[in-house]
């Protein structure tokens, strides 16, 4: 899975690297919206492998950087598996012989979808309790409290198995992605020059806000 530099032009992109190229087709079908998935949960996996890195960086700062850190990665991890408008990655094909791996992909599942997401466990409590005066005192009460508690999940032994969920599954997407790609390099070598220079180029718009609450296509 390469890198290239992009700059948007006029009406299209100019891609570096590829000097005899003129023009940037687009091209659709199934095979192609799957590498476009699959570099969309790259970027996500990339993402989560990146807020890890900073965490051991920060790792005895007191502020609450470390433990965001800890929630985007989970985040964008989690993501990939998710229902969406992508496809989402299949949890037993990258985990595939590997039960304590599945086994740990459950646990940061539910740590997601009952926790950091959906309160739902009890990894977030709010308790009250009346603070009791003595006989004497004026009052009984001397008021109402209550106290959050919430259970810590950043600490070695999961910061280290989500380090291995997420290069596991970087080097299973960057694996599929390669192989579509030269598979789709050969179909496209099959046709005739005039139809791929007929092709449209490929274009980028901005979305706006408009487009917050609706489903792309």
């Amino acid at each position: 899975m390469e890198r290239y530099g992009i700059t948007q032009t006029d009406n299209s992109f100019h891609i570096e690297g590829f000097p005899n190229a003129i023009k940037f087709i687009k091209i659709e079908g199934e095979k192609a919206q799957e590498i476009a998935d699959l570099a969309l949960h790259r970027s996500d996996l990339n993402f989560a492998q990146e807020c890890l890195d900073s965490i051991s960086k920060v790792a005895d700062d007191n502020s609450i950087v470390p433990e965001a850190l800890w929630c985007c990665a989970i985040l964008h991890y989690t993501k990939c598996f998710g229902t969406g408008v992508r496809f989402r990655l299949n949890k037993d094909h990258i985990y595939k012989d590997d039960n304590l791996g599945l086994e740990v992909f459950e646990y940061f599942q539910n740590l997601r979808n009952r926790h950091l997401v959906h309160d739902v466990n009890s990894y977030a409590q709010g308790l009250v309790g009346a603070v009791l005066n003595s006989r004497d005192a004026e009052h009984k009460i001397a008021g109402v409290l209550c106290s959050n508690f919430i259970g810590k999940t950043l600490e070695q032994g999961n910061f280290g198995n989500l380090v291995l969920l997420v290069r596991k599954a970087l080097a299973w997407v960057s694996g599929r992605f390669d192989r579509l790609c030269v598979e789709l390099k050969q179909e496209l070598e099959s046709e005739s020059y005039a139809n791929l220079f007929s092709r449209e180029v490929v274009t980028y718009a901005a979305p706006t806000a408009a487009e917050i609450a609706k489903r792309r296509k």
